[in-house]
């Protein structure tokens, strides 16, 4: 299926007008799991070859036995023969499933710290800074999350924070060189961002180093984070990883990840891939985890396949009902 975005929408290295996914539906005795794949041409993973590796594999499925899901995670690894992002939406269809079928919500089916709502940012796409100022007051929102990279980033935050005083974190995806980060990100501080994602190529490690030593507000490997086998590289580096289950595959691994994190006392970022309602509300299960949640994409597309997320003024609840809590339109 294709999502189409209400505004065009641009990061440092891409724009987009809408968004390709798949919807995988696992069911057993009458129940209905679903997880979600979105295509990523940064990742190279495409929608058609998911479908096909699903179809090659159609004879695994009727193999699956009802257990705890971390004990069914090596099928789905089997299957989707290292695409992370397909792995991803098969183990939160069956997580998805699996609590349903014991009748809890997701967060409990998984141990995960339990709430009632979660503060989260809203996200402002790359632009010219009147049209990000146009975007602001559009989507009147308690704190927003500004993508930069582009040749007005100064002007456009502080053309933001002149029409607003929310507190403003700012995702650069690898767009900045270590110069400009080293001499613009004083003033960016000055103008109050709270927090910088990913402001350096991911193979800039050492000039990573100096940049973590010498800023006074959190930075968050985005790019620079895939799976567990980039945590030891992260320290020292970086304040918090972003986490976002199709990179990592799903939330089995996110569970570990999240654990071997907190010991190393780097913090948490619970993130998207622009998916719609079914992606985040998985996503949400662990955000009781968090430091940062940012979990908005369904609102910057025009149709979401999904009901069952509520938001409202900037805080995000966690669904009452069994599972991940929501319905497929």
């Amino acid at each position: 299926m294709t999502y189409e975005y209400i505004d065009t929408f641009r990061i440092s290295r891409e724009s987009r007008s809408h968004q390709e996914a798949l919807l995988i539906g696992f069911e057993k005795e009458g129940i209905w799991g679903w997880g979600e794949m979105t295509a990523n041409a940064h990742y190279s993973v495409d929608v058609k070859q998911a479908i096909e590796v699903l179809k090659s594999s159609k004879d695994i499925w009727s193999q699956i036995l009802i257990q705890e899901p971390k004990r069914n995670y090596p099928v789905w690894v089997e299957i989707a023969k290292g695409n992370s992002f397909l792995c991803s939406a098969l183990d939160c269809a069956y997580h998805d499933w699996y609590a349903r079928y014991k009748g809890i919500r997701l967060c409990q089916s998984i141990g995960a710290p339990t709430f009632s709502s979660i503060d989260i940012p809203f996200t402002l796409g790359l632009d010219e800074p009147d049209e990000m100022v146009r975007k602001l007051f559009e989507n009147p929102w308690p704190s927003y999350k500004i993508k930069l990279g582009g040749p007005n980033d100064i002007e456009c935050i502080r053309s933001l924070r002149e029409v607003s005083p929310a507190p403003l974190m700012i995702d650069i995806n690898e767009g900045w060189s270590f110069e400009y980060a080293i001499s613009h990100i004083p003033s960016l501080i000055q103008l109050g961002i709270s927090m910088i994602e990913q402001p350096l190529q991911r193979a800039d490690t050492d000039k990573m180093d100096i940049l973590y030593q010498r800023s006074s507000v959190p930075i968050f490997a985005d790019e620079s984070f895939g799976d567990l086998s980039d945590l030891k590289a992260c320290l020292g580096r970086f304040h918090g990883i972003n986490i976002k289950l199709q990179k990592v595959g799903g939330i089995t691994p996110a569970l570990e990840i999240i654990k071997k994190a907190q010991k190393s006392g780097l913090q948490i970022m619970i993130g998207c891939m622009t998916e719609s309602s079914v992606g985040l509300s998985a996503a949400l299960a662990l955000a009781g985890y968090a430091q940062f949640v940012d979990l908005d994409s369904s609102l910057l597309i025009k149709k979401d396949p999904a009901s069952g997320l509520h938001y409202d003024n900037g805080k995000l609840f966690l669904p009452e009902t069994a599972g991940n809590g929501v319905t497929i339109r």
